[in-house]
């Protein structure tokens, strides 16, 4: 093979898996050179738990084997901004697939999002078998919509699904050839990179089938093995098992391959396909001729000889039929090819490790030989006992191979890869081991390692990873590493960076995990450039930059060119001579260090997008900026520097005060002194702070000055310069530099910078004045100024540019991010150390990069490194009758059960559709107005409504109405019937108390509760409008007694199934324009289905929760021994129970309250008991006075006071929920006020998770956990724990509108996931002593918690209690058939609700188990049925069958009447004048 020859193929330079057995490729490798099968044997716990007939499990037949692929029912959809519904839905082969595309992305060291080239996918599934669950579960489609099921489904999406996720341009096709899919799609991958149609390819498939642990029945000649091995090639051999899995390699040509330094497995040197046409016994049998020619045309696109390949992967699969055909075909094909040996080519099949795959099958063929070719050893074939009599292995090339061995003694390791697909289409592959790389340049001394996780705990979990891996193998190049985890991973918003000398120190770097950050990607910060001011320059600065990086080097050696002939000297000798020190080279100098610097950082990625010379350091923004070309401005900086050098001498003096205070001091000193000139002999040279101001003058002026400052006990500093510089000193240079600068060309700035002289950004006009820069050099420097101007812009950071941090140090206070290039001169260590260190800090910041410049001018090769630990959750449907909630064990480790409530961006509205009748409630800030004014002019029909006295209907659509009195929302939505309503009352004023509640929370609920009566079954959307409620940048949340709407957001959804509820946070600001489009754009998005989202500015974010692993170490408060503790709600089982834990754990001296009608509890250790009601001011201050009398002051407060309601809200009075709130809102706001002067070790507040859960029937139990939850955003002295649910308290047992079964069930759930005591407690102290202001205990994952209660609505909970209790009625009674009509149709209504097969008409609605739920379902059916307005108060008055048949028949009679009275009135109405009096006159 020639040269050119040697560099035509394709390489493969990335793979991922995942088989039986083996969760990545190491553990594959692992098992096949152990010899494992890994086609395991099934529990009978497994088969019937996967559905599997118990009859088929006694058939002997029946094969209880299988090869299973762990955890393919998990998957991190959140990385792959899916959401849970979404991803529930979407098929696990999608899924699996998907992970490994991008897997094998990061296996080569290639960053998908960012691949400048167009790059394809080619793979193909296995048959869908998911979809089933899909038809069993059509509620849940429904939640994403039937199209989006589909896409997720659907073979066709599988490619074009990866290229969308991955962002990948070139070809994307779905390969559907059976057996031989995924070998088919590497074929098609490799033509496609062959003819330029792309520059890397994934290619693979995947094979999942649901549910994976079935067996089968086995069936004499058929192709599944009747023991549950695949034997292939032995004499025993009757058939295959049907394996799991997935398999992806990414492709590239191996010339560029190998010139970017790409880590290369295997070489692919030629490929073929081709089909075995209708000349054989069967559409599904092998042919020997096809099989023999794709292997022929293989071989002659590669240009090999068949005698050097010395391994084959055959399909093998064990069937008596098929083996012996492909083993004549393989001899046929290679003794055509001129190989004439015998025995000398190995042959083995992975089939008989993990089974047959399916459209995996090729793909893990061609993995395994990979494997093989990189580790340089051949694994064995499994179950061969005895060869297959019927293949004449004595006289073809090939021999089993049975035992792990080297692959030695050939000059190149090839091999050949079979796969052929059930109805012909065969696949053949020609593979080559990797040649020969340079190897990579030597490790550098230090090295930027930066990692990055889309959330904190992936972070964690990748610093981890990435230290066990490096500590395994020390001797790997450690700036391969960091430069592969630069350019080849994708960068998300959680990031670590870390800089190392070697593999030690990265390793333990890496485990402490010091220097990480979580930026907002859609915001990056605003940079500015600092230039810093002669002062700042030393010797031997930026020495090792120059020797270690070759930019940097090759700008100052240019830099040093340009500027000999007027410098008269060797700029680079002047860097690390003393000569450094005088003004005249010092300016020169520190100008071209800071350009260089400033091109070395550009380089890199980082550009200004503002700069702030200081004095000299201005000449450098100036060039930047294109006023000067950088010729004329080293020519006027040498001038510059020059004639400064030669001003007589004088002494600069840094004060700690401001200008006005400096200026004061100076008129107070020179007070005796008439003469003006005298006066001047100080100036104040520049102001670089609020009490940071330097003086220039004369020798003997400033040393006047100095003391006096220090009589007068006011710090200052002498600077070290030889002149007093922008003082009346510098005078007799300016004519003779203003002559210099009138003949350099200036132009008006291109980049914005700030001037030293305004203090604001320069104008064109400035900039091109010679003038400017006379008075520049002269006057006073106003760097405050100019930091107080940018500081206006948001997301700030500075970067000083220069030699030190003396800018830096100006800014300390300044509250923003800011940043040095280069070490103090006084600080030891690496400049290169420092400068990268810098770069990871700007890479924390948000600032982006260009790794592959920081790389410049050193050859280095990407290497194998751990890829992303996706953070997978089960998405899973089942077809069995589904639970309420999920079952999944408690998480083991306490540490675990922690989470934080976060925002995250979601994508913006891409999709809306039109809504023609809306109902706004109008908010007194005016933004509902203009909502309205939009919709109108948009043709939309919009009604608006105010509150008010009562209710009235004032013209042009505007109603009026009583917040208070439910019958005015009656009237209201009699006379409008909206599609949408947007409720913004919650903007109006700032009151606090019943208004607000009444404008907001009881708002919602009379809505509902109308929409329920008035219109059931009817789809509306409902949404509330908050200002300032959810803290989601660091926000201000205003009123936390808002929140308790969100109570109704969560709940009334799952009550009323046909409505849906959201609520939409924004930040109001005059004349936001674009919050209107927002709120239109967020009302009409038919995809938009989060409860809860808000808008900060232009962007869109959703709630979202994060782990926190809290294990008790490090914390940072603590409860104290003999504390005195408050502790609310004693009288309850959870208040007792801390009230023990804390007199146990701290020997605490409690203060214990209970409502008056509580229990005292019985509590062993010093306490003081009370029965109070918390929210009553004056009871609680009385409490107070007797309890610091007694017991001295409070150091904490536990206010767990918990009154459990339960109810729909259909039923829900004002009372009922009033009653649940008092505790929580009135009673926190009493405890706020009574510690207001008197400081707290801490302020806790017991919360619910039932505020992010809702639940039906609880509407007020959310409503005032979410107050709590707001209540702590707003606070900064206390913190909220939303417990899950506790073993032991009352609250499911208080549920008493839950079906009793499903009620059984649910106390089962609490007792086997429920928190105990000592976990609570436990807990409680964990966060203590975090810090953290609101924190979620759970003992089960929460996101699948949540998901688990999404579908737990009103129809899941009647079709639950109907399939539970059906039939199991005591009778006590006579049964009494129905007589009539009405009673028969009422009757058929209570059988079909409750399951039952017969009703007698004197069965009571609440003794057959009835509750409010059942009969808000039941209401909404009889009005259906009778086509009459049944009010909800129809069951108490009436709640038997005959009772409640009779009040239908009289309100139909009643609606007869009524008609008829219409009728006669229209009647009338028709009559002329004439005609009404001739019918009075004749009676």
């Amino acid at each position: 093979m020639t040269a050119r020859e040697s560099l035509q193929g394709i390489a493969i330079i990335g793979m991922a898996g995942r088989f039986p057995g083996a969760k990545d490729l190491d553990e594959f490798w692992q098992a096949l050179c152990q010899g494992a099968e890994s086609i395991r044997s099934l529990t009978e716990e497994e088969l019937k738990a996967a559905g599997v007939d118990p009859a088929l499990l006694c058939d002997p037949s029946y094969v209880k084997r299988g090869a299973v692929v762990e955890d393919a029912d998990l998957f991190d959809a959140a990385f792959f901004d899916m959401v849970a519904a979404e991803a529930e839905v979407t098929d696990p082969q999608h899924r699996l697939f998907l992970e490994c595309a991008h897997q094998a992305f990061e296996d080569a060291g290639y960053d998908p999002k960012t691949y400048p080239s167009d790059v394809g996918v080619f793979g193909g599934a296995g048959r869908n078998t998911y979809i089933n669950h899909l038809y069993a579960n059509p509620e849940r489609v429904e939640t994403v919509g039937n199209y989006q099921a589909l896409i997720g489904n659907d073979p066709d999406h599988l490619a074009t699904r990866v290229a969308y996720k991955l962002n990948l341009r070139g070809p994307a096709l779905t390969v559907q050839t059976a057996c031989s899919t995924s070998l088919v799609a590497v074929h098609l991958a490799c033509q496609s990179l062959l003819t330029y149609e792309c520059d890397m390819a994934l290619a693979g498939g995947v094979a999942i089938k649901e549910p994976q642990t079935t067996g089968y029945l086995y069936q004499e000649g058929g192709i599944l093995s009747p023991d549950g091995s695949c034997r292939a090639f032995d004499a025993s051999g009757q058939g295959t098992v049907v394996g799991n899995g997935a398999g992806v390699v990414l492709l590239k040509r191996l010339d560029e391959a190998l010139a970017d330094g790409d880590r290369i497995y295997a070489v692919i040197r030629g490929s073929a396909i081709n089909n075995d046409g209708s000349q054989k016994v069967g559409y599904t049998a092998p042919s020997v001729e096809r099989q023999a020619a794709v292997i022929q045309e293989a071989l002659a696109v590669s240009g090999v000889e068949a005698e050097t390949i010395s391994y084959v992967e055959a399909h093998g699969t064990g069937t008596p039929l098929g083996d012996p055909i492909e083993l004549a075909a393989l001899t046929q094909a290679f003794r055509a090819f001129g190989a004439e040996q015998t025995g000398y080519c190995a042959i083995g099949s992975v089939k008989t490790n993990i089974g047959h795959l399916d459209a995996a099958a090729g793909v893990a063929g061609l993995i395994k030989t990979v494997l093989s070719l990189q580790h340089r050893a051949l694994p064995p074939t499994l179950h061969v006992a005895e060869p297959n009599p019927q293949i004449d292995f004595a006289s073809s090339p090939f021999y089993l191979n049975t035992s792990l061995r080297a692959w030695d003694g050939v000059p190149a390791r090839r091999a050949g890869v079979s796969s052929f697909g059930l109805g012909g289409t065969n696949a053949h592959l020609i593979l080559e081991e990797a040649p020969q790389q340079e190897p990579s340049d030597r490790m550098n001394e230090q090295n930027l390692l930066v990692l990055s996780a889309k959330t904190e705990t992936a972070l964690s979990a990748a610093a981890e990873q990435l230290a066990d891996y490096l500590a395994e193998r020390k001797a790997i190049n450690l700036s391969d590493v960091a430069y592969t985890l630069q350019v080849g991973r994708t960068l998300h918003p959680h990031r670590l960076a870390v800089v190392c000398e070697n593999v030690e120190d990265a390793v333990a770097k890496l485990r402490e995990q010091t220097h990480r950050s979580a930026v907002e990607e859609s915001a990056p910060p605003f940079v500015v450039f600092l230039f810093s001011g002669q002062g700042a320059q030393y010797v031997d600065m930026g020495r090792e930059l120059y020797a270690r990086i070759p930019a940097f080097r090759q700008e100052i050696d240019s830099l040093a060119q340009l500027i000999a002939p007027s410098l008269g000297a060797d700029l680079r000798s002047i860097f690390s001579e003393r000569s450094i020190e005088q003004t005249e080279y010092a300016q020169p100098a520190l100008f071209a260090f800071s350009y260089a610097l400033t091109k070395l950082w550009a380089a890199w990625g980082v550009r200004p997008d503002a700069m702030i010379g200081h004095s000299i350091g201005e000449y450098v923004a100036a060039v930047l900026a294109g006023v000067m070309s950088l010729e004329d401005a080293l020519e006027l900086v040498v001038l510059r520097g020059r004639l400064m050098q030669g001003m007589p001498p004088g002494a600069m003096l840094a004060v700690a005060l401001g200008a006005d205070e400096v200026e004061r001091l100076l008129a107070e000193l020179w007070s005796d002194v008439q003469e003006s000139a005298q006066r001047e002999r100080l100036a104040i040279a520049s102001v670089n702070g609020p009490a940071s101001t330097v003086v220039a003058g004369t020798l003997a002026a400033v040393e006047k000055l100095e003391a006096f400052l220090v009589d007068a006990g006011i710090s200052s500093r002498r600077l070290a310069t030889s002149h007093a510089f922008h003082s009346a000193m510098m005078e007799p240079m300016l004519a003779p530099f203003a002559e210099a600068v009138a003949k350099v060309t200036l132009r008006a700035p291109q980049q914005p910078y700030l001037s030293n002289l305004s203090g604001t950004w320069i104008t064109a006009e400035e900039a091109v004045d010679p003038r400017y820069y006379v008075r520049h050099l002269r006057e006073t420097v106003r760097f405050d100024l100019n930091v107080a101007e940018v500081l206006k812009q948001p997301d700030c950071l500075f970067l000083e540019v220069g030699p030190g941090r003396s800018l830096s140090a100006l800014l300390k206070g300044a509250g923003r991010p800011v940043y040095a290039s280069t070490r103090h001169r006084e600080e030891a260590g690496s400049d290169v150390a420092f400068l990268l260190h810098t770069a990871g800090q700007l890479l924390l910041q948000g600032v982006k990069l260009h790794a592959p410049s920081m790389y410049a001018g050193e050859s280095r090769r990407r290497v194998a490194l751990p890829t992303y630990p996706f953070e997978r959750r089960r998405f899973h449907l089942q077809t069995a009758a589904k639970k309420p909630f999920r079952t999944e064990s408690k998480l083991p480790d306490l540490s675990d059960w922690f989470y934080l409530p976060a925002w995250k961006r979601s994508a913006p509205i891409l999709e809306v559709e039109t809504a023609t009748e809306w109902l706004v409630f109008l908010d007194s800030r005016g933004l509902g107005e203009r909502l309205v004014q939009r919709l109108r002019a948009r043709g939309a029909t919009a009604y608006t409504v105010s509150p008010g006295a009562q209710f009235a209907e004032i013209g042009d659509g505007h109603f009026t109405l009583n917040p208070q009195l439910r019958a005015d929302y009656d009237q209201l939505l009699r006379r409008v019937d909206p599609s949408h309503i947007v409720q913004l009352w919650s903007l109006t004023g700032e009151e606090t108390g019943g208004d607000l509640q009444d404008l907001g929370l009881y708002s919602l609920l009379s809505v509902a509760q109308t929409l329920g009566e008035l219109k059931p079954g009817q789809t509306c959307r409902l949404f509330a409008v908050t200002a300032s409620l959810q803290d989601v940048t660091d926000d201000e949340v205003v009123v936390p007694e808002r929140a308790t709407l969100l109570g109704p957001i969560k709940v009334i959804p799952q009550e009323y199934p046909h409505l849906i509820c959201r609520s939409i946070d924004l930040l109001l600001k005059e004349g936001e324009e674009r919050q209107i489009e927002q709120l239109i754009e967020e009302c009409t998005a038919p995809a938009a289905s989060e409860p809860i989202v808000a808008y900060r500015g232009k962007y869109r974010y959703v709630p979202s929760f994060e782990k926190a692993r809290l294990t008790g170490r490090g914390q940072t408060m603590r409860l104290r021994q003999n504390g005195v503790y408050l502790l609310t709600g004693a009288g309850q089982e959870v208040g007792r129970a801390f009230a023990q834990y804390l007199a146990d754990s701290v020997q605490a001296k409690l203060v214990l309250i209970a409502p008056p009608e509580a229990e005292r509890p019985q509590i062993e250790g010093e306490h003081l008991f009370f029965h109070a009601d918390v929210a009553d001011e004056q009871q609680m201050s009385d409490v107070l006075t007797e309890v610091r009398a007694r017991l001295g002051e409070v150091h904490g407060v536990i206010h767990a006071e918990d009154v459990i309601g339960s109810g729909l809200i259909q039923w829900k009075t004002r009372e009922m929920v009033e009653r649940v709130l008092r505790p929580k809102l009135v009673g926190t706001r009493v405890l706020q006020k009574l510690f207001a002067d008197r400081p707290l070790d801490f302020f806790a507040l017991f919360s619910r998770t039932i505020s992010f859960t809702g639940g039906f029937g609880q509407v007020d139990n959310a409503a005032g956990n979410a107050f709590l939850d707001a209540f702590v955003r707003s606070e900064t002295n206390s913190f909220v724990i939303s417990w899950s649910g506790w073993q032991f308290d009352a609250w499911q047992a208080a549920q008493t509108m839950i079906h009793p079964q499903l009620q059984a069930h649910l106390q089962e759930l609490q007792l086997r996931y429920g928190l105990t005591a000592a976990e609570g407690c436990e807990s409680f102290e964990r966060i203590l002593g975090s810090g953290i202001s609101q924190v979620i205990v759970s003992t089960q994952d929460f996101q699948s918690a949540l998901e688990a209660l999404s579908f737990f609505h009103t129809s899941v909970y009647l079709e639950t209690i109907t399939k539970e209790s059906g039939g199991q009625v005591e009778r006590s009674r006579p049964f009494l058939s129905p007589r009539n009509a009405v009673e028969r149709t009422v009757a058929e209504l209570w059988q079909e609700l409750f399951g039952l097969e017969r009703v007698s008409v004197q069965d009571h609605f609440f003794e057959l188990g009835g509750n409010s739920l059942l009969g808000a379902q039941l209401v909404a059916r009889l009005r259906s049925a009778f086509r009459l307005e049944v009010p909800m108060s129809v069951l108490f008055e009436s709640p038997t069958v005959e009772a409640l048949s009779n009040r239908i028949v009289e309100q139909q009679m009643g609606q007869t009447e009524l008609e008829e009275l219409e009728r006669m009135l229209q009647e009338i109405e028709a009559l002329s004048a004439e005609e009404i009096q001739a019918k009075l006159t004749n009676g």
